[in-house]
């Protein structure tokens, strides 16, 4: 994941001093300068962990005219996330040539591991790679709450797939469009990404979600993970 962060030296060489005749009239006396204080030298802050990739896939839509794509990181600071961070999602070929890139935004929690899904004009045979950029410093996230996901349910019927579960959090105060992020493998292969969002989580309580798709042979497949985004 790219998110991007010298010295100077010289030297003074002692030049020939010259001798002085002695003073005939007595030199004055500079009084006794204060004592100075011993300067402890700051000690630099610990270095964040980084944040790093664990998953990336992508997938052909079911038109075949986008592709699907989805990045899961893992956040291992305490007390550190990103308020409204900015991240770019680009889709590279074989070459390294950036064949489409999505923009994602959005809040990460500290000790979280999140997903960001993108929806790229690029044929997903073409895709070797997913590149993430975010930004360049962590936020102080130590008094904000978490999101714990439970009740996880698949359940299938002629037509389609339906996942359903629960969110629960205990921020200070109520949470609005909260996204809620469903990613299908099957292995290392990514089956499906969807997502869908739930209107408000009140501060300490719960609400259900539900991500409905006609895609039913996707959620068939593999297992279902559940991630979310503020």
């Amino acid at each position: 994941m790219a998110l991007a962060l010298g010295s100077a030296s010289c030297a003074v060489g002692d030049a020939p001093v010259e001798a002085q005749a002695p003073a005939t009239e007595p030199a004055a006396v500079t009084p006794d300068a204060e004592p100075t204080e011993t300067q402890t030298p700051e000690e630099e802050p610990t270095p964040e962990p980084e944040v790093s990739i664990s998953y990336t896939g992508w997938v052909e839509s079911e038109g075949g005219e986008y592709s699907y794509g989805v990045v899961i990181l893992d956040n291992p600071n305490e007390g550190m996330g990103y308020e409204a961070g900015q991240f770019e999602i680009s889709a590279l070929d074989k070459d390294g040539t950036i064949l489409d890139t999505t923009q994602e935004y959005g809040t990460v929690l500290p000790g979280q591991q999140f997903a960001l899904h993108a929806m790229f004009e690029a044929d997903a045979s073409e895709i070797v790679d997913l590149e993430v950029r975010g930004p360049m410093s962590m936020d102080d996230l130590s008094d904000a709450g978490t999101i714990e996901v439970s009740d996880v349910e698949v359940t299938h019927d002629e037509w389609s797939s339906r996942i359903t579960g629960t969110l629960s959090g205990n921020f200070a105060e109520d949470l609005e469009s909260v996204r809620v992020i469903a990613v299908v493998r099957n292995g290392t292969d990514l089956v499906a990404v969807e997502w869908t969002y739930v209107d408000r989580l009140k501060s300490g309580g719960k609400s259900k979600f539900t991500i409905d798709t006609f895609d039913k042979p996707a959620f068939d497949a593999g297992q279902v993970d559940i991630f979310t985004l503020l």
